[in-house]
């Protein structure tokens, strides 16, 4: 596309626009992330789950409560991403 201009915060700061605006492509990377790392942090806790009661780490226990927690942690770093 020309003539389209990327404007870095400190320039517009004097222009009256507000920082709010420009920050669609940070919301959704900061919400890529926060899924991400509840998908991680889920899983892994939900894989360690089954240790609590003498399972191993790749009992068909640990893989089904770490797939829970993943999805779990999916779901909480969307919640959290939204509001």
């Amino acid at each position: 596309m020309l003539g389209t201009r990327r404007y870095f915060v400190s320039e517009l700061a004097g222009r009256g626009v507000e920082v709010d605006e420009l920050t669609g492509a940070q919301v959704a990377m900061n919400s890529k992330s926060l899924i991400m790392i509840g998908l991680v942090v889920g899983s892994t806790l939900g894989g360690f789950i089954p240790s609590l009661w003498g399972d191993g780490g790749l009992s068909m226990a640990s893989v089904l409560t770490g797939a829970i927690g993943g999805f779990l942690g999916i779901w909480a770093g969307y919640k959290i991403s939204r509001g």
